[in-house]
């Protein structure tokens, strides 16, 4: 899943003084309430991801792929929402429609403070974490890389150029092989 918005949820800034610096995002209306608290939680990673998602991909080492970086940011806000001190939710809204009782859930975002700078330095961290684990398995696909070349060199000096296509072909597969095996 792309955290990319599909629809765009209805920010407005909460007027009280009490709620200064906070996002109110609205979910969708919904026949259930599960399904309500369910496209809030949506509407509020799209809008983390929204404030935050550009300096996190900012952050990404060259070695990291961007769809790659963007599943584990959202795996990890997805595993930490339910804990989130940034999101608070408020009584959810009940309606009346033709179809029966229809629920929305708001929940407010709040952009300032110590819990939201330490949300974000949580997410810079995982930031960090991704980029060293892929910077490390970029160094070991390197290294067998580099072996492999060095052992097809070798074997084909050993075979005096006899079997010079089939350790090509051979080192190739490999070499792919050892790619798709550790990248992912």
């Amino acid at each position: 899943m792309t955290l990319a918005p599909v629809l765009l949820p209805l920010l407005l800034l909460v007027g009280s003084p009490a709620q200064k610096g906070a996002l109110r995002v609205a979910g969708t209306v919904e026949m259930t309430a599960v399904e309500a608290l369910r496209s809030a939680e949506d509407a509020a990673i799209r809008t983390i991801w929204e404030r935050h998602g550009q300096n996190w991909r900012d952050g990404r080492s060259l070695f990291v792929p961007a769809p790659r970086l963007e599943a584990a940011m959202g795996e990890w806000l997805r595993s930490r929402f339910e804990n989130l001190d940034v999101v608070t939710a408020e009584p959810m809204g009940t309606f009346e429609t033709t179809a029966g009782k229809a629920y929305r859930q708001d929940l407010v975002f709040h952009v300032q403070g110590a819990e939201a700078e330490s949300f974000k330095r949580s997410g810079d961290r995982l930031v960090r974490r991704i980029n060293r684990t892929y910077t490390k398995r970029s160094a070991v696909i390197g290294g067998l890389w580099l072996l492999l070349l060095l052992a097809c060199c070798r074997l084909d000096r050993i075979t005096h150029g006899y079997l010079t296509w089939r350790i090509r072909f051979g080192a190739l597969a490999m070499a792919a092989v050892a790619a798709v095996s550790i990248y992912p």
